[in-house]
């Protein structure tokens, strides 16, 4: 009775009936490791390529709408500018033709003067 070990103990090994200590919790976890060929559920390699594959359709889904997404923005950009009427590259040619003619205009009188000028000096 002092605890310790002593030649010619004898120990009493009996089952566990209430499931606590036994492998059965150790054995339920490896049997989950592995699929089932009865109903084809279970095993984590299998679990894990299932949710990688969701995932990765959500993803290319998502990716999609994107896409689809800044082609309308960008549609609707487009036509809000056409309807919108200001092109600034055909502004910026068209004042420059304006501005051509203007000079022309101006050169045109300049020279008209300059011949009333002259046949007023002739006379």
């Amino acid at each position: 009775m002092g605890g310790g070990r002593v030649t010619g103990d004898r120990y009493l090994l009996s089952p566990s009936s209430g499931g606590a200590g036994d492998g059965r919790s150790i054995e339920t976890l490896a049997n989950l490791r592995q699929r089932d060929g009865l109903t084809g559920r279970g095993g984590y390699a299998t679990g894990f390529a299932s949710l990688q594959q969701r995932a990765g359709a959500q993803v290319t889904a998502s990716e999609s709408r994107v896409a689809t997404a800044e082609a309308e923005a960008e549609s609707a950009a487009r036509a809000e500018s056409e309807l919108g009427g200001v092109d600034l590259d055909a502004e910026a040619a068209q004042l420059m033709q304006q501005q051509q003619a203007y000079q022309a205009n101006a050169q045109v009188l300049s020279v008209a003067r300059s011949l009333f000028d002259t046949l007023l000096q002739a006379i």
